[in-house]
């Protein structure tokens, strides 16, 4: 008896690796932009605007490396990501670029107008010729608490042991009260702030009048003055001012900041620029 054939079913081909469901589902690799990083970086160094306008640049950097981020990462979608990266970087460069520049001009606005009504008011004193008043000024508001303008002036001839001591402390007024009373008679006018600005933390300012009268024949071109302006408030809307230095004769346009240690709130005479 032959035994019974066996029966084999054909077995299926095995599926490529490329045709799996599974290794279908596996997104595709796509390295971070490092423009978008980058932009990132520098709109977090813009913040530092506020301290210094010269970081505006950083800002600028932020905005112009994230749109070309952002440019990249649409044309080469596919190996590239990183758009919310790049977004921010911009959102960031733009914001504190904005916030820095309107800080500043807000600033600017207080600080010119407070240091104009102090100079205003000074060219007044300046106007009535008398040394002790004009002196009383360059002291720091709290050294003017309870002190006359006399005593102020006193005070100061005692404390100088010499006579150029005292010249070097109220020469540049002495001569400008001396042009003012003449003869001929002649009138202090506030021309302009011709400059203002931030000495580390204080506000400063350079008030720039001009000698109204007859000119002087042996000095004719000897009419503007600038009036130094100084406070210790950080707040430009409640600076209290002093006169930190008068400049006579003086040369339109042609004010520099003193580079000078930090003020101690004593008055160490005058110098000019």
């Amino acid at each position: 008896m032959e035994p019974a054939p066996v029966v084999t079913e054909p077995v299926a081909p095995i599926e490529s690796a490329a045709a799996s469901p599974i290794e279908n589902e596996i997104p595709t690799y796509r390295a971070v932009s490092a423009l978008a990083v980058c932009s990132l970086i520098l709109g977090l160094l813009s913040i530092l605007s506020f301290a210094d306008l010269w970081f505006l640049i950083v800002g600028a950097l932020a905005i112009v490396t994230g749109f070309w981020a952002t440019s990249r990462i649409r044309r080469l979608s596919d190996v590239l990501t990183g758009t919310r990266l790049a977004h921010a970087g911009i959102a960031l460069g733009l914001i504190t670029s904005l916030s820095a520049v309107t800080g500043y001009s807000v600033q600017q606005f207080f600080l010119g107008r407070g240091a104009e009504a102090f100079a205003r008011d000074y060219v007044r004193v300046l106007n009535r010729g008398k040394l002790a008043d004009a002196y009383w000024y360059k002291q720091p508001p709290a050294g003017r608490k309870g002190v006359s303008p006399g005593k102020a002036l006193e005070d100061l001839k005692r404390s100088s042991r010499e006579p150029s001591t005292f010249y070097s402390a109220t020469g540049n007024l002495q001569n400008v009260l001396n042009k003012l009373a003449g003869p001929p008679k002649r009138t202090l006018v506030f021309e302009r702030i011709e400059a203002r600005g931030m000495d580390r933390l204080s506000p400063y300012a350079a008030a720039l009048a001009r000698i109204d009268g007859p000119p002087d024949p042996k000095a004719p071109n000897d009419i503007y003055v600038l009036i130094n302006l100084k406070s210790s408030e950080n707040d430009v809307k409640k600076a209290s001012w002093w006169v930190d230095d008068v400049v006579f004769p003086y040369t339109p346009n042609s004010f520099k900041p003193k580079e000078a240690p930090i003020e101690d709130g004593h008055d160490h005479g005058g110098g000019g620029h």
